[in-house]
């Protein structure tokens, strides 16, 4: 098992990959997909995500840069917003600054792809298990600065994966809520980042799917949800 972090290292990964981003864009994808979401088109760049939405208005169009959802997006980058804006069976365009890069570098390789957060980490650690090469990538802040919230997780994940007794959450959840990111939705509702989606983030195996790139439409990776045998 190998850990890497940052963009680069989502270009470099092999095998089954699991791209980490806790805050915001991996949770957004649990809850998104939990909500009845039937798939997720990542599409890294703001104009060709909104040049989709156009062509098919019906489809939900969330994400963000710098925090907030560009101009003429649905919803930012909100677990909450999922819960309150996708219906079942709605196609959701997301298009973040880190995990969205991250999911689309490591899908260019010739290995599997999934998201990587709280909320699925039993589900995710079940899609990891018997595979002689996995990579976890930690996307960061952007994907060029470490950000505390995904190591925490890589190293949960991590844990889980190599067997034996079963790691206790608590102190990895803890160390991912006293992150610089995680500080800035304790703060209160701040514009594009609503204090509940810190919760959600944080959650705990609130599904037992993984968010698993299962193909892709005009260049971009489609997320559906898997759950592991």
């Amino acid at each position: 098992m190998r850990r890497l972090s940052l963009l680069e290292g989502a270009l470099d990964a092999r095998g089954r990959i699991v791209v980490v981003d806790v805050l915001r864009a991996a949770s957004f994808a649990c809850w998104a997909l939990g909500s009845g979401a039937l798939r997720i088109f990542e599409v890294p760049r703001v104009e060709d995500a909104l040049a989709l939405k156009r062509r098919n208005p019906e489809w939900l169009l969330a994400g963000e840069r710098g925090g907030v959802p560009p101009e003429g997006f649905d919803l930012g980058n909100s677990p909450s917003g999922a819960l309150e804006r996708v219906a079942p069976g709605m196609t959701v365009i997301h298009c973040t600054s880190a995990g969205t890069q991250g999911l689309a570098a490591a899908s260019r390789s010739s290995g599997q792809v999934a998201f990587g957060s709280f909320p699925c980490s039993e589900a995710c650690a079940r899609w990891l298990a018997g595979c002689v090469e996995v990579d976890i990538v930690a996307m960061g802040a952007e994907g060029i600065e470490p950000a505390l919230e995904d190591e925490a997780f890589s190293d949960y994940l991590t844990a889980l994966v190599a067997g034996g007794s079963r790691p206790d959450a608590t102190a990895f959840i803890g160390e991912a809520a006293s992150s610089a990111s995680a500080r800035a939705f304790r703060e209160g509702d701040r514009p594009g980042r609503p204090s509940r989606d810190l919760d959600l983030s944080l959650e705990l195996d609130a599904f037992s799917f993984v968010p698993v790139v299962t193909g892709s439409f005009d260049g971009f990776p489609v997320l559906e949800a898997v759950r592991p045998d």
